[in-house]
């Protein structure tokens, strides 16, 4: 969720900010949670249930319970935990969705500071298949061949073209797609910290 945050704060306080990187994050390609009905319901009652859990500790039990999980990290396994404590859900986030996305779009002023969009998309039946060895550590073919498809639809194609307008509505900002999950620091490390680096060197 940290799209309309970032989006917000380099064009409110642009002298502050030296580059950004979106990572796949959430843009005005996005469309609002809904304010009614069902979904509402089934958000505000996940909102209630999340905010009970961090106000009573019981998020902090789970943690602690499932620290193991943090071992594939080495020598940084506790600070990985550390992080995850302090990563805490913010459910007013949550509740307050729609309110800070048009605040964040709203505060657009194309700008010179240098910054990337980095999306996901499977552009082969072959990306597919490897995000889901990554994932599983085996391919399921006919998902493989669900994700593609997802991919190449018109619908993802228009969400697309959204994002592009996004990007040129912020100003000096270029889109690379790196065929991968949302974990793409995970996934594709090499190819993730090259396009830091060469956001690195439009920022000298």
């Amino acid at each position: 969720m940290s799209g309309p945050y970032v989006t917000y704060w380099e064009n409110k306080y642009p002298e502050e900010v030296s580059g950004v990187i979106f990572n796949n994050s959430i843009s005005s390609a996005n469309e609002e949670m809904p304010e009614e009905g069902l979904p509402k319901f089934m958000r505000d009652a996940a909102v209630t249930i999340g905010t009970f859990a961090n106000n009573t500790g019981w998020t902090t039990v789970k943690n602690a319970l499932f620290a193991e999980e943090y071992d594939e990290y080495g020598e940084y396994s506790k600070d990985a935990l550390a992080f995850e404590k302090a990563s805490v859900p913010n459910y007013g986030e949550v509740r307050n969705y729609n309110v800070n996305m048009r605040t964040a779009w709203d505060s657009i002023q194309a700008n010179d500071i240098p910054k990337v969009y980095i999306t996901n998309d499977y552009e082969t039946l072959e990306d597919a298949r490897e995000y889901l060895m990554f994932l599983y550590g085996e391919v399921d073919e006919e998902l493989a061949q669900e994700l593609f498809e997802e991919s190449q639809s018109e619908e993802h194609k228009e969400h697309r073209k959204k994002i592009s307008e996004y990007c040129k509505s912020l100003g000096n900002c270029e889109e690379v797609n790196i065929p991968a999950s949302h974990e793409i620091s995970d996934q594709k490390p090499e190819e993730f910290v090259k396009e830091i680096e060469k956001l690195i060197d439009r920022i000298k």
